[in-house]
């Protein structure tokens, strides 16, 4: 058996009779290593050059993640800053709406609501395509009261197709649920933006809204059909291709000119298909535009959502007892002075604090049953607030307390946000006196006083 390496081999490999000189022998094998060391420099240097890059991908996708954080930040900061005025203004009118007005006092208070709601609209249509920018848009679902809300958001649309002298007609499956999980904040929105571009594009006429059902017993879901129709003047088919492309606006040489910003229809597209659903639009120019979209809603049996009775007075049904002590956290006097407001109109008082260090000096001299914590605050915010109540800091008197969250934030995952840091529950700004009181009878049903 021949041993002799393999390399060495080839080198004295030899024609027979043929004489290998050791001077020969030496330059082949100095040649031979020459060619190794150069190939493992080269093999050194493309693994040098592969963890460059692989650095290079890390600390981009790093930077991209701050970049995203940041943005997230900063549109959380300004949908603070937009909707906390826009609280006050929606919750005072709707506390006008509820007393005694002339007919002429009444106009007046629908036109700032139906106003506030548009500007809301706009609002939550740029804070959505920020979150779009960069793939961060997400469903937030929670119970909610199906028919109330489609009925609210209905109401207050019907205020701006009167201004038009357009009709509004909606109508809704008698099968369909009463409650369910779902996200309402984004229905509402497609809702809202679909309604309001009829309106913008109607002269005359009728805009119909319907809701129907179908329950698919196979995974539990109900899938509920939308369909926004209108007489107006309808859009071309060129530009149906491109209707739903952020920024789009129909060209005003061939058809009436849409206000606006060309963000609305877009975000109706991503919502709806961040909720598992499709959307559509059929028109003809000059005979109308009907769009029909769909989204997928969970049954449940969640007895803190209370049952609709008709009329705003009928909005407060269940009674809360006037000895809860509530604690409430928040920075913006306006807001203080309504939600005071709404708190006396249901017949309670509150004790209230400028922010959260304010909050636990107060906490750590009397028992309440109740928290409204603000989210975003100077000095110590709501959620850091919230975490050093439920860390048991020394000296709390209680740090079980009941803590609903209140806040300006509408980004996807504020919900969570919320309740990840210990709060009990949260509810948006802008909110009605009927959201509050859900939200306190919900908290009343849960602490056992």
């Amino acid at each position: 058996m021949n041993n002799t390496p393999v390399i060495f081999s080839k080198l004295t490999s030899k024609k027979p009779g043929e004489i290998i000189k050791p001077q020969s022998l030496v330059e082949s094998l100095k040649s031979k290593i020459s060619h190794l060391i150069s190939v493992n420099k080269l093999q050194e240097q493309q693994i040098k050059k592969l963890d460059a890059t692989y650095h290079q991908v890390i600390d981009m996708a790093a930077d991209t993640d701050h970049t995203n954080r940041t943005q997230n930040q900063y549109m959380a900061m300004i949908s603070h800053e937009f909707k906390t005025p826009i609280n006050a203004i929606i919750g005072f009118s709707d506390l006008l709406s509820e007393t005694t007005l002339n007919d002429e006092q009444s106009e007046y208070v629908d036109r700032i609501v139906s106003g506030s709601e548009s500007l809301l609209s706009i609002i939550n249509n740029i804070l959505n395509f920020s979150q779009l920018d960069y793939k961060a848009l997400k469903m937030d679902a929670k119970p909610f009261h199906l028919v109330r809300e489609l009925c609210d958001v209905i109401e207050t649309l019907k205020i701006s197709a009167m201004d038009k002298g357009l009709d509004l007609e909606f109508t809704i499956d008698p099968d369909c649920p009463t409650r369910v999980v779902g996200d309402s904040v984004s229905i509402c929105q497609i809702i809202t933006n679909l309604v309001q571009n009829s309106i913008k594009y109607s002269v005359s006429g009728i805009i119909k809204v319907t809701v129907d059902v179908v329950f698919l017993n196979t995974v539990n879901k109900y899938n509920l059909l939308f369909s926004i129709s209108d007489t107006g003047k309808g859009i071309s088919e060129e530009n149906q291709k491109n209707i739903f492309e952020p920024y789009f606006q129909i060209s005003k040489s061939k058809e009436q000119s849409i206000e606006g910003i060309g963000l609305g229809l877009a975000i109706c597209k991503q919502l709806v298909t961040t909720m598992g659903g499709g959307i559509s639009c059929k028109s003809k120019f000059g005979k109308g535009t009907t769009f029909n979209f769909n989204v997928f809603v969970e049954p449940t049996e969640d007895d803190d959502l209370l049952e609709p009775s008709g009329g705003d007075d009928a909005k407060i049904k269940i009674k809360i007892k006037p000895d809860l002590k509530i604690l409430c956290v928040e920075d913006n006097y306006s807001n203080q002075n309504l939600i005071k407001t709404m708190l006396k109109k249901l017949g309670l008082t509150a004790t209230f604090a400028i922010d959260g260090l304010e909050a636990l000096e107060k906490l750590h001299s009397e028992n309440y049953d109740i928290i409204l914590m603000d989210v975003h605050m100077p000095n110590f915010d709501g959620l850091d607030t919230t975490r050093k109540i439920r860390s048991g800091e020394d000296g709390l008197i209680n740090s079980n307390v009941y803590i609903i969250g209140v806040t300006a934030y509408s980004l996807v995952g504020s919900r969570d946000m919320c309740l990840w840091a210990g709060m009990n529950d949260y509810i948006s700004k802008p909110f009605k006196i009927n959201k509050l009181h859900e939200a306190l009878v919900k908290a009343q049903s849960q602490i056992h006083i």
